[in-house]
């Protein structure tokens, strides 16, 4: 099991270096703003962002989107990925 966490971990962090990657590109192109992990989600799969908002606010922990899971979607993507990768890694070695 410890082995799929760090392999999950590691492809985390993988897909932050990528981002890293293409907001750098956007960046020689004249955007000045990284992508956020909201927008991200909201491009790879609107109605899978829009569930999980609704089963957190309305069936799990409703004080956990507002402050939290809004926070966390305007993050850069960059960031929240290769946080939650590094963490994912660190604590699955053995």
């Amino acid at each position: 099991m410890g082995t799929l966490f760090r392999l999950i971990g590691w492809i985390l962090m993988g897909a932050a270096l990528a981002m890293l990657a293409i907001d750098a590109w956007a960046w020689l192109g004249g955007a000045r703003k990284l992508t956020g992990t909201g927008e991200l989600w909201r491009r790879l799969d609107a109605d899978s962002l829009e569930t999980v908002r609704s089963l957190i606010q309305h069936y799990l922990f409703p004080w956990l989107w507002d402050p939290i899971g809004l926070w966390t979607l305007a993050q850069p993507a960059t960031a929240v990925l290769g946080v939650a990768g590094f963490l994912i890694a660190f604590l699955a070695r053995r």
